[in-house]
């Protein structure tokens, strides 16, 4: 009997959707293609057919680029399969479902399967079922974990991009419930004049210049369809910068009290805050409309913008980076900045001094112009790391004792007067148990990492996390060993 093969209608695909073997203008406006997705395992079944059936009947090539998908499977790297219970329905993870749904999925279908074992499988993998959490997020997470050619996907992975999609809706909204009076057109025309450039605040050059970078570096990993390397390039620009440091600091530029807007210099300094964070916002939501097309739209609709640009986020132009607003000393100045903030909060939690109180430091600062940089800025690191600070030249003094100290790689010394602030007693006893577990932790992962059978089959992103885990835990360790010493002293007893 005659068989036909059953990939030659698929092999035809690429042309003959287009009206082949008649000449249409779809063919010739569409044959031949630019990119093919498809998955590796039917790269011969399918993709090498239509290049041969391309070539054969038409002459050229059908695409150029070949883009394969990764392969998904659970957090333990094996395949997803119902049968095994530890398949997760993407619906699910977009709209939820309880662990009584999914038992009760089983008895609906009833798989040719032990169903009892399934079952317990079920709970072991989905203790708390699936919880709810859309489909932005489950498509960020996708391409953010894209790192190998497969996906280890887990629940818990899912929900590190359902809690970075709410941060940007949080975000969004806090702006939004602050852009009151501010007029797009004028600060678009403000920007566009060297005057306005210069009326900008460094805080402003930073975020602007760290929004350009983050263009550039999404751009340029999508058109290299390295999609893992765009979404963490937003995820870090979006929580690290733009949440975690622009927000804070424009804050008390936002709020304005009834006698503060009759001053009129701070009314100006309001809207330029409020245009930057609504120009970095709105750009924001272009970046990432391909990875989250709801959340982003909707944000975008509400975003006070000039009036040129069109009715809907998903027919913009997709950004494109402006070299001109690249500034590299307002980075190196937030840099700092950062970096001294980031030393006072580390030095609070390593003594056990609450986040929330606010405490005296001295800053000492060897070099003059970093020293005004710290001057004229201080403002921010007493802010974000809720401390009063004292700036100093003087690098060789003493610290008073019972004094805790920090070296910041910039140059910047930092001392924490201690006493009358914590248990000493106390603290050493809780140092002590934490170098321990730190100690414990380190122990297993030298171990794993020590394995040769484990370094052969463990995928690399398992191992890159792996080893980033115990280089952190020597760090901590080391830190802890210092503040254990320094409480040991004498000095603050």
């Amino acid at each position: 009997e005659d068989i036909l093969d059953t990939w030659f209608s698929s092999g035809l695909w690429p042309f003959s959707t287009l009206g082949w073997p008649e000449k249409t203008r779809e063919l010739a406006t569409f044959y031949p293609n630019n990119v093919l997705v498809t998955g590796p395992d039917i790269l011969f079944f399918w993709v090498a057919r239509m290049m041969m059936m391309g070539l054969y009947f038409l002459g050229k090539v059908p695409f150029r680029t070949v883009y394969l998908t990764s392969i998904i499977t659970d957090e333990n790297g094996a395949k997803m399969s119902k049968t095994k219970g530890n398949g997760i329905d993407p619906l699910d993870v977009v709209y939820g479902a309880s662990l009584e749904q999914l038992l009760e999925r089983i008895d609906t279908e009833k798989p040719p399967v032990d169903l009892d074992k399934l079952k317990t499988n079920v709970r072991r993998n989905f203790p708390r079922g699936v919880p709810p959490m859309g489909a932005d997020a489950l498509r960020f997470a996708f391409a953010a974990l894209n790192t190998t050619g497969r996906i280890r996907l887990s629940v818990e992975r899912v929900e590190k991009y359902r809690n970075f999609i709410n941060k940007l809706w949080n975000a969004s909204r806090f702006a939004l419930m602050n852009l009151d009076g501010y007029d797009p057109e004028r600060f678009e025309a403000q920007l566009s004049t060297p005057a306005g450039r210069a009326a900008l605040g460094m805080p402003e050059r930073w975020i602007l210049s760290r929004l350009q970078v983050v263009v550039g570096e999404v751009d340029a990993a999508l058109e290299a369809f390295r999609f893992n390397e765009a979404a963490s390039a937003l995820f870090h620009f979006v929580w690290d910068e733009l949440c975690d440091w622009y927000i804070e600091i424009a804050k008390p530029h936002l709020y304005m009290s009834a006698e503060l807007e009759q001053d009129t210099a701070r009314n100006a300094r309001r809207h330029v805050v409020q245009g930057v964070l609504a120009t970095a916002l709105e750009t924001t939501m272009r970046l990432m409309h391909p990875f989250s097309p709801f959340v982003t739209e909707e944000i975008w609709q509400k975003l006070p913008k000039p009036p040129q640009l069109p009715g809907s986020l998903m027919i913009t132009v997709f950004p494109r980076s402006d070299a001109s607003w690249i500034e590299q000393t307002a980075e190196a100045e937030m840099r700092l900045l950062q970096e001294v903030a980031i030393a006072c909060r580390m030095l609070k939690q390593t003594y056990g001094v609450s986040p929330a109180q606010s405490i005296d430091v001295e800053l000492r600062v060897a070099s003059a112009e970093q020293r005004q940089i710290v001057e004229r800025h201080l403002a921010i690191i007493e802010r974000a790391a809720k401390v009063a600070a004292r700036i100093s030249a003087d690098t060789a003094a003493a610290a008073p004792p019972g004094s805790a100290k920090a070296v910041v790689g910039s140059g910047v010394d930092i001392v924490m007067p201690l006493g009358g602030l914590i248990d000493v007693a106390a603290e050493k006893s809780r140092i002590a148990k934490d170098i321990g577990k730190a100690e414990k932790e380190i122990s297993v992962l030298e171990r794993k990492l020590g394995n040769a059978d484990f370094l052969a089959r463990a995928p690399e992103d398992v191992v890159a996390e792996q080893r980033a885990r115990l280089a952190e835990e020597q760090s901590r360790r080391a830190r802890l060993a210092d503040a254990l010493a320094t409480l040991s002293s004498g000095g603050m007893g």
